[in-house]
């Protein structure tokens, strides 16, 4: 008991999933699976019924004469309510 506690510990915890996905889109006007969009990112829990979820993603298009290619940043806030 040298700080004048017995064996306090605390520690605090931090709860992140992380998350990727890919789509494929198919445009009928070119005939061809042409854009596709690659996902990543991660959700941090806010409470119970709240989270925020940073994400990263690229996206390739060739449809057009030329290939487009952007790349995005964005932030969802998930809100969850219970209907009980």
């Amino acid at each position: 008991m040298a700080n004048g506690f017995d064996d306090l510990a605390y520690a605090p915890q931090l709860e992140v999933a992380a998350l990727t996905s890919a789509e494929f889109f198919y445009q009928s006007k070119f005939g061809k699976w042409s854009d596709t969009a690659v996902y990543a990112g991660c959700l941090f829990p806010i409470g119970k019924h709240a989270e925020f979820n940073p994400y990263y993603e690229h996206q390739n298009n060739t449809g057009g004469r030329t290939n487009q290619q952007l790349n995005q940043l964005g932030l969802m806030l998930n809100l969850y309510f219970s209907l009980h």
